[in-house]
């Protein structure tokens, strides 16, 4: 204990108000908006930081399409690093070693993995048991280079029998989300969005989001319901 309380610790500042500093896994149902989030999310921390943004599930013109902003803001393209669908493979055929590669070149504050399934280990293993496996290493490599990360994960839908933790709904094990230092689960209804977090060091919190053409603005008026 003596030894542990004479550690330094140097605590990051979060790199976005909406972020934490370390690991976290961002998770929401199909077309809840996470990769917008995470689009407008980086898009922002690049005007000041370097953000190396893996969207392993988008070909070509869809990467045109959805950061043909971030291509036109100059000082944002020199500050962002993209990968697209076939740059990475699994983490088990290559992945790993080739984005550590990635993150010892390019040197990234923040990096934004979209989605985990990408990377994770095919075979005989189950797919949670794949996908923890997956997010550990990548949580690994993170944390030993001192780098802010977030992953895009799926979520089932809500349904009537759900109970009050909405965390519970995302899918996987229980072991998935005992990964990452925060969890992050985006809900939408009746044009708002609700980005609920929770982790280790931090308090719950709910941050009522409204999506304004490519930008999300927080509402924070009396009247912004939550989901």
């Amino acid at each position: 204990l003596a030894d542990l309380a004479g550690i330094e610790v140097n605590q990051r500042d979060p790199l976005h108000p909406w972020l934490t500093s370390g690991f976290s896994l961002l998770a929401g149902s199909p077309k809840a908006g996470k990769s917008k989030l995470l689009e407008f999310i980086a898009y922002q921390v690049a005007q000041k930081q370097r953000v190396l943004f893996a969207a392993l599930e988008y070909s070509v013109p869809m990467a045109q399409a959805r950061f043909k902003r971030h291509i036109g803001d100059t000082l944002v393209s020199e500050n962002l690093r993209l990968l697209i669908e076939g740059d990475i493979p699994q983490m088990n055929k290559g992945g790993a070693d080739q984005l550590k590669s990635y993150l010892d070149d390019f040197d990234p504050a923040l990096v934004v993995v979209d989605t985990l399934g990408r990377l994770k280990r095919p075979g005989a293993e189950k797919g949670y048991e794949a996908e923890t496996t997956a997010l550990a290493e990548i949580k690994l490599l993170m944390d030993k280079r001192g780098i802010d990360c977030v992953v895009a994960h799926h979520a089932r839908k809500r349904s009537v029998n759900d109970s009050d933790d909405v965390f519970e709904r995302t899918l996987g094990s229980t072991a998935l989300n005992a990964v990452p230092d925060t969890l992050m689960m985006l809900e939408t209804a009746d044009g708002l969005a609700t980005l609920h977090t929770k982790g280790r060091l931090i308090m719950p919190r709910q941050v009522i989001l409204e999506l304004n053409g490519d930008d999300y603005v927080e509402r924070t008026e009396a009247f912004a319901h939550t989901i």
